[in-house]
Formats: structure tokens, sequence, C-alpha cells
């Protein structure tokens, strides 16, 4: 073009020279696929247990993780989202349904697993109340773990 090309043109393509490479593409399918088998794994052994899962938040992320990690109406009850908008709809794809976060309180799941893992700290410190009432919050992401 007609602007002269900026020294951080080359500095970003530098950093970035990783993109070019398909080891950083295999290096991430294979953390995306660790990550299903732990998460599938933690899943797994609450519902052997008995316990009832559900989710929590129904961000366009969330869409993505349930198809990457194979999360669909067999493994959460339903989700719950403070989004009225949301509320009585249909997480995309899997077609599991969204409540109001009252549900946990008037369901009351043993546990739920945080699809909106950017809010994680917010949303343990709203629902304090589920943990005092026996509830396990799981993160997804990076690494699956139970958070409070």
């Amino acid at each position: 073009g007609p602007h002269q090309t900026s020294s951080r043109v080359q500095e970003m393509q530098t950093k970035e020279a990783f993109l070019n490479d398909l080891a950083t593409y295999q290096e991430l399918a294979q953390r995306i696929a660790t990550g299903k088998e732990k998460l599938q794994t933690l899943l797994s052994s609450y519902r052997a247990e008995g316990k009832r899962i559900v989710g929590y938040g129904a961000p366009a992320k969330a869409t993505t993780l349930c198809y990457g990690y194979g999360i669909d109406g067999s493994t959460l009850e339903y989700i719950v989202d403070d989004s009225i908008i949301k509320q009585g709809r249909y997480m995309p794809g899997t077609h599991i349904p969204i409540k109001p976060s009252s549900a946990l309180y008037d369901d009351k799941p043993e546990v739920c697993l945080i699809l909106a893992w950017n809010f994680a700290d917010s949303i343990v410190k709203n629902h304090e109340q589920f943990v005092k009432n026996g509830g396990i919050f799981i993160s997804p992401v990076p690494e699956p773990r139970i958070i409070a």
C-alpha cells in the first residue's frame, strides 16, 4: 500500500512465526485431547457416584467446548445462565435446556461445570451458598479442576 510499513509489523511477524509451524497445531490438538479426557474422566466419576451435573453459563465459547469435548444432554442435565434472554432456550447443537441460576438452589444438583470460565471467580463468589450446600464447581480450562 501507499503507507510505510512500521517496524512493529516485523516484530509481530517474528513473534507470531510459531503460527506457521505445524507442530504448534499438533501440540494444541494434544492439549485439547488431554483436557477432554481429563474432564470426561472427572465428570464420569461423579456420574458413577450418582451425582447430578449441570453447567453454568451459555456463551458461544461454551458451545465450542461442548462440541470439542463431547458434552451433551447425557453429560449435563441443564445449563444455568443469568441472562433472561437465554433462559428457556437451548444450547445450540446439544439442545441442553438453559434455566435461571436459581435452579442451583431449587433443583439442588451436586456438580456444576462452569462453561463461562472467564467469570469463574465471580460465579463462585456469587454462589457461595451452592458450595455451602455441598455443591462442587468445576472449571474445564485451562485444565479441568475443582475450584470450589
